[in-house]
Formats: structure tokens, sequence, C-alpha cells
């Protein structure tokens, strides 16, 4: 069995994990909140791209990227993020993403939402699907209960400690 330290530094760490997991899919719904009210710039298809990801067990999924330019404040940015998850749209079919695609020929103009406190941070939706609004909500939830969870086990295992003097103080006598 782990010593009681190290079982505590193992909580602590599962606990600092799941706090940032939760963060993070909290920050995504927050984002989409907030760019609903971004402003829009005109900009310009510069690139399509159809990638292929593989998973581990045999499922596949299809990125397609679609790169964009466009200008704030006379200066010039580029974005490959669909939505506010800020990551290319991802599709479970090829057929799908294909016609996804097509509709972005190079040269054609789509309007791009920016953050106004970031110019370079844009989309070309605003918010996100209801689908990975939901998946951020409860794997943010989910994240944060674990959290407590590893919390209230790191409070116990320190008591434990506390209990059994591993904690205590060592004192000199002279």
């Amino acid at each position: 069995m782990f010593p009681p330290a190290a079982g505590f530094a193992l909580v602590l760490l599962f606990a600092a994990c799941f706090i940032l997991g939760a963060w993070h899919q909290f920050n995504i719904l927050a984002r989409a909140h907030a760019s609903g009210s971004w402003p829009q710039a005109q900009g310009f298809v510069t690139s399509t791209e159809l990638r292929k990801r593989s998973f581990i067990r045999g499922g596949v999924s299809w990125l397609a990227v679609v790169t964009c330019e466009y200008t704030v404040a006379a200066a010039r940015f580029r974005t490959r993020s669909h939505d506010a998850r800020l990551q290319p749209r991802s599709f479970g079919k090829r057929t799908e993403a294909d016609e996804h695609l097509a509709s972005f020929s190079n040269g054609r103009q789509v309007s791009v939402y920016y953050d106004p406190q970031k110019p370079e941070r844009a989309i070309l939706n605003r918010g996100i699907p209801k689908r990975a609004e939901w998946i951020a909500l409860i794997l943010g939830s989910g994240a944060a209960a674990f959290a407590l969870l590893f919390a209230w086990g790191a409070g116990k295992t320190l008591r434990q400690m506390r209990g059994s003097g591993a904690c205590r103080a060592t004192s000199s006598t002279r």
C-alpha cells in the first residue's frame, strides 16, 4: 500500500486534473455564450482540408478544416475555428464532411465573428451546437464533482496522516 504522504499527493494530483478539466469545459460554455455578441468581420476562405482522425478502438472521425483570413483594425488574422470550441468541425461520416467543405470554396467570402478583446480569436459560427453544449456541461459538472470527491479524499488522508503521527513536527529537546 502507499505511504499516507504518497496517497495524499496522488489524491491532490487527481483533484487538480479534474479541476482543470472542469475549468476547460466551463470556459468553452462561457466563450460560446459570449460569442453571441462578438462583432462580425468579412473574411475569405484561403484553403480547405479534410483530415481523418483514427481512434484506438477503430473509430474514425473526419475534421473539416476551413482556413479563413479576415481583417480587424487594419490587422490581418487567420482562423481555423468552426465554433466556440476553437477547433475545426468534426463529422462521423466522410460524406458529411465532404458536403460541408464543398460550401467553402477558395476565395469565397465568409462572415467571421471575432473576440473584441482578442481579435486573433475568431469563429465561423457563433456559439456551439446544443449537443456539444450539453456534453461540455455534463463533463464540466462531472469533473467538478470528482474534484470535490478527491478533495474530500485528500482531507480524509490528511486527517489519517495527522492521527498516525506522519505529519507531526519533530522537535529537538535539549
